[in-house]
């Protein structure tokens, strides 16, 4: 077997854990006030944020439609976002007003309610990069522009990497920075699968299933499993086999442990997305559901990792997105709202990924194509919220913010920004930075700020 086959089959099995618990040997004690949570939720296949937050103003909205055309949302469906108390002129670019998709109206009262932030226009960026840069020869760009493996790989490592291609992901490097294993469980938690995010340098994930579902080694009855319990307790003369009795030891505790708490029928968040049978739906449920029981998992840092797909919408995009959003606002929303109820709301923090956004254009089949540059959602107590960030693009084809003619923004907020925000708030301490977005100093030494600002 060679190693992704192992990794992905010991994950299957939720024994990735036990690869952690080898190397991490220090732990926070679990509070309240200490305890933090970041939950990633990536949108896989491209979420077209330009139908995410929409100019509602009259003069701004008729230059969107005007582009837009057919996939233009109806002005009288869109959900209009109140303005921050001070608007940031260089901001909004030029838009007086901004409004939610329909399907996304769950999100609203978050947003009056100070707890949902939006970033504007973030993505991969080798370094700050304008229009005429990129007509510059040599001029040092993200690998594979428009292409899904290598973008998503990009939002989940940090993009470039001044020593090259990233074998981790800032999720586990967060972990690793804050020193947030040795736990009853890893830090880093994968409701999606295995994902280059969740790996750091030291910290390897445990990856659970939605709750009902079964997680850990089965075996035909309990008899078998106390045996081979037992048998995994046992130590031999070669370290291949010392490590497979540590990693099946590790796999029945972690089963032992997290089986009750996802299949917990008395918890109180779980009635809360009564009715939602959504996957996105479920892995926040999930979530919340671990966090409830933080306690016993041992640990004050956790990073989850969920995500929904179907967001390459080439074709149909009007119907595909009115369904994904609107399970992904009513999850969200609830999310939140179980969360709160916990006494935790300013303890954790929700933000959005995606591989890239869309053309503005719509295409020839009722759809958009691959582009660049996006909009996201942050979301928590602790978000510096019902305020926007980055800068909002002009929507004009081939003007200063496309990189071609058909609306295809150019950042104007990198990766390593959003994701330093995000990890100052967590607990990265600046001298750490490096370690967790390495090229962030291709940003800052060019007068960009590390932070966006969205976190208190």
């Amino acid at each position: 077997m060679n190693r992704r086959h192992f990794l992905k089959g010991a994950g299957s099995a939720g024994m990735l854990a036990a690869l952690s618990q080898l190397s991490l040997n220090s732990a926070f004690a679990d509070s309240a006030s200490d305890y933090k949570a970041l939950v990633i939720v990536f949108l896989y296949g491209g979420n077209d944020s330009n139908n995410m937050i929409i100019p509602y103003d009259a003069s701004a909205y008729a230059t969107y439609a005007g582009v837009r055309g057919a996939l233009a949302i109806p002005q009288a469906q869109l959900t209009p976002l109140a303005n921050p108390a001070a608007i940031n002129a260089n901001t909004m670019n030029g838009v007086q007003q901004f409004g939610l998709h329909p399907a996304l109206a769950a999100l609203a009262p978050l947003w009056d309610a100070g707890q949902l932030a939006i970033q504007f226009n973030a993505g991969p960026l080798a370094k700050p990069t304008t229009q005429a840069q990129l007509k510059t020869a040599g001029y040092k760009l993200p690998a594979n522009l428009y292409s899904h493996i290598d973008q998503q790989q990009q939002w989940q490592t940090t993009g470039i990497a001044p020593q090259g291609v990233e074998s981790s992901g800032w999720g586990g490097r967060v972990a690793d920075a804050v020193n947030a294993g040795a736990g009853t469980v890893p830090p880093v938690i994968t409701l999606a699968g295995n994902s280059i995010f969740t790996l750091g340098k030291n910290t390897r994930p445990l990856a659970v299933p939605t709750a009902g579902g079964s997680f850990g080694l089965s075996y035909a009855n309990t008899s078998l499993q106390g045996a081979v319990a037992a048998l995994a307790g046992q130590t031999g003369n070669t370290r291949l086999r010392n490590i497979d009795g540590q990693i099946k030891q590790s796999a029945l505790a972690n089963s032992a442990l997290v089986n009750p708490i996802v299949n917990n029928a008395t918890s109180t968040v779980r009635p809360l997305f009564a009715g939602q049978t959504s996957s996105i739906a479920l892995q926040l449920m999930t979530v919340a559901m671990l966090i409830e029981q933080r306690a016993k998992l041992g640990l004050s840092r956790q990073v989850y990792f969920v995500s929904q797909g179907g967001y390459d919408t080439h074709g149909d995009q009007l119907n595909v997105q009115n369904t994904l959003y609107g399970q992904l606002g009513n999850a969200l929303a609830t999310f939140n709202n179980a969360i709160g109820s916990l006494g935790l709301g300013s303890n954790v923090t929700t933000a959005t990924m995606s591989d890239f956004a869309r053309t503005l254009k719509p295409n020839s089949t009722a759809g958009s194509d691959h582009a660049w540059g996006g909009h996201h959602l942050i979301m928590g107590g602790a978000v510096k919220g019902k305020q926007y960030y980055g800068r909002f693009p002009q929507h004009v084809l081939g003007g200063p913010d496309d990189t071609t003619k058909e609306g295809r923004w150019i950042p104007t907020t990198s990766v390593d920004q959003y994701v330093a925000t995000l990890a100052t708030w967590f607990g990265v301490t600046p001298t750490q930075l490096s370690s967790v977005v390495p090229n962030l100093a291709s940003f800052t030494n060019a007068g960009w700020p590390a932070s966006v600002g969205f976190m208190g």
